[in-house]
């Protein structure tokens, strides 16, 4: 799963509610993937725990980052 970040989705009590999902459900253990798509003032401490692919400075090397991440979890199922 990513989930998108940014200042918007940070305060969405439905973001909120898919990462606690996530965060939750077995089958996305060590399948969550944070991407900062929009500089935050700061990351929930419990994103921080995990790979966290920042794009929001340079897109074209943030995809690549997302890809090899995806290709990482991917891997390690």
């Amino acid at each position: 799963m990513v989930v998108l970040l940014s200042p918007a989705a940070l305060a969405s009590d439905h973001v909120k509610r898919e990462i606690e999902y996530a965060l939750g459900e077995p089958r996305f253990k060590g399948r969550l993937l944070p991407v900062v798509v929009r500089a935050v003032k700061e990351i929930p401490w419990i994103l921080e725990t995990l790979t966290v692919v920042r794009i929001e400075s340079d897109p074209e090397r943030g995809r690549r980052r997302v890809l090899e991440a995806l290709k990482r979890i991917q891997n390690a199922a």
